[in-house]
């Protein structure tokens, strides 16, 4: 098993993830529904209760259109290869500035999966506004469940505030 932080990551792996959350914030703008689900694996959308409600709560959620956002260069790869079988997880922070207000997010993604491509695609997007986060000053992972699905206003769990300098 192999983990990387920052710098020591797979370029073509982050830009991966970042394009999914443009393709993401620009779906939760124009309210399409059908694009959003899209994005999540075929196995995560079996092991999701109620996401049409969810992708709603999170249309209401959600205000504006983003004008930037920031990975904090916390983007994070994990990698594990069994029995010839390959798996390739993605994760990362982000702050979110949208022309109504300031959001912070986190996203799970499986990359590669050799014996299952139905894993392939997003697994959990956690959503919170900034002013409801308890600290800016670290990066945001919500409650390290990554639950299958979309996951509104968690606060960071205690043990989430690492410091990416001393990674």
């Amino acid at each position: 098993m192999f983990s990387r932080f920052g710098r020591f990551f797979n370029v073509n792996s982050r830009e991966l993830l970042n394009n999914t959350l443009e393709e993401a914030l620009t779906s939760i703008q124009n309210k399409d529904k059908e694009k959003l689900k899209s994005l999540f694996a075929k196995n995560a959308l079996n092991k999701i209760e109620n996401l049409d409600d969810s992708i709603e709560e999170l249309f209401s959620y959600y205000e504006g259109e983003y004008t930037s956002y920031d990975d904090w260069g916390a983007f994070h790869e994990t990698g594990e290869i069994k029995y010839g079988n390959k798996i390739t997880e993605l994760r990362s922070t982000y702050d979110i500035v949208t022309d109504k207000g300031n959001y912070r997010a986190t996203m799970k993604m499986i990359s590669v999966d050799t014996n299952d491509s139905d894993n392939i695609g997003v697994w959990s997007i956690y959503i919170i506004k900034a002013e409801n986060d308890d600290d800016l000053s670290c990066a945001y992972w919500g409650d390290l469940k990554y639950t299958p699905g979309i996951n509104l206003d968690i606060k960071n769990a205690p043990d989430a505030h690492i410091d990416i300098n001393n990674i």
